[in-house]
């Protein structure tokens, strides 16, 4: 009996449960406005995101007003990674702000 409990015990081994709190966003020391765009940001659900016939629409771009602004085009036009939003979030969220994107976000 005591060693199906032990198997049963096994914490699962995704990233995200080592994470301290439940949202990535959450634990960083900034307002509650910079944790929501930066959540949308990380899962795709901006504010300027609309659907069209059950896909997701983006407005043009309003940092070179050439292609739709969804979050991929967002990091490669700020020349970010995805990586820059998980590992330095407030820096990421600056070049949103002075890029003119975070009201997009």
């Amino acid at each position: 009996k005591n060693k199906d409990l032990k198997t049963w015990r096994v914490s699962p081994s995704h990233d995200w449960y080592k994470r301290s709190s439940p949202g990535g966003s959450i634990g960083l020391a900034c307002d509650r406005a910079d944790q929501t765009a930066l959540s949308r940001f990380v899962s795709g659900h901006l504010r300027s995101c609309s659907f069209s016939h059950g896909n997701q629409v983006f407005p043009v771009c309003a940092k070179c007003g050439i292609a739709s602004a969804s979050p991929e085009h967002i990091l490669s036009c700020l020349r970010l990674s995805r990586e820059t939003f998980e590992t330095d979030s407030l820096l990421a969220l600056d070049f949103l702000r002075v890029s003119g994107l975070m009201d997009d976000v």
